[in-house]
């Protein structure tokens, strides 16, 4: 069993909320990014990473993570490079990894040359934003095969029909997408995503992961209190600028502010 399989499975049977932080690939710079990589997983900071790879044309993604993947492509950043940065150093951390990649860069020089390369990096799993859920069959067939899980996505306006098919496809967890519109990080929650994310758990067969728009411990802990999890990523990006020192330090202080918070609600 993977090493994200089994820590999913782990924080739904003690029915703690799990956590996952998201870094853009090779941003600030690529020797940064896998410092940091490597203090989240120290630290333990988060019970996941999710890596994404920087893409020219980020359909799901607001201006924080369109600013640091423009960053990362200028400073040479590739799916290809940052497997190969993970891989140098995969088997001294313990965090499980997930990469969120676009179809576009999986699918340029060859979907199973790539998904044989991520797997070896040591990722678990996929996340790919612009691939919903039953289309593309073949692009699961090589996940399988490459021994990858891919997470599909549900929004706000996805069926209770549609949420039970996403899900029954979906491993480990279902990643469900808080609000319409673009990542980045919100002043405030949209109104009824309590009752949402309560009606997407019974419809799922797997858990439930909450994204997109939490900026802050209170909104983790609003989520947390219906997800199986959550996921941050803009809020996050925001803190890495200036000098290395003053972002790790706040770094820290957040996920750990934001750790002992969802870990008192139940």
């Amino acid at each position: 069993m993977e090493k994200l399989e089994k820590t999913v499975k782990k924080l739904k049977k003690s029915r703690r909320p799990g956590i996952s932080l998201f870094l853009t690939g090779g941003y600030p710079t690529m020797k940064a990014f896998i410092e940091l990589v490597r203090f989240i997983d120290r630290e333990s900071l988060a019970d996941f990473i999710e890596i994404g790879v920087p893409f020219s044309d980020p359909v799901a993604d607001g201006p924080t993570i369109q600013a640091s993947s423009k960053t990362a492509i200028d400073g040479g950043a590739s799916l290809r490079k940052i497997s190969g940065n993970i891989r140098s150093f995969r088997d001294e951390v313990k965090i499980p990894m997930i990469l969120m990649s676009y179809l576009n860069p999986l699918l340029a020089g060859g979907l199973e040359k790539n998904l044989g390369m991520v797997k070896n990096a040591g990722f678990s799993a996929l996340i790919i934003p612009d691939l919903p859920a039953g289309e593309a069959p073949e692009v699961m067939t090589s996940a399988r095969k490459n021994g990858l899980d891919i997470i599909f996505l549900a929004a706000p306006s996805t069926g209770a029909a549609r949420i039970r098919k996403i899900a029954g496809m979906s491993r480990p967890f279902l990643y469900y997408v808080s609000q319409f519109g673009v990542t980045g990080a919100r002043k405030s929650l949209p109104a009824g995503v309590s009752g949402k994310l309560r009606s997407v758990r019974r419809q799922s067969a797997v858990p439930v992961y909450c994204g997109f728009g939490i900026s802050d411990a209170e909104q983790a802990v609003t989520v947390a209190k219906e997800a199986d999890g959550i996921i941050i990523g803009s809020a996050l990006i925001d803190m890495i600028r200036g000098p290395r020192e003053r972002y790790f330090k706040e770094i820290r202080k957040f996920a750990i502010n934001m750790r002992k918070r969802v870990e008192n609600i139940r």
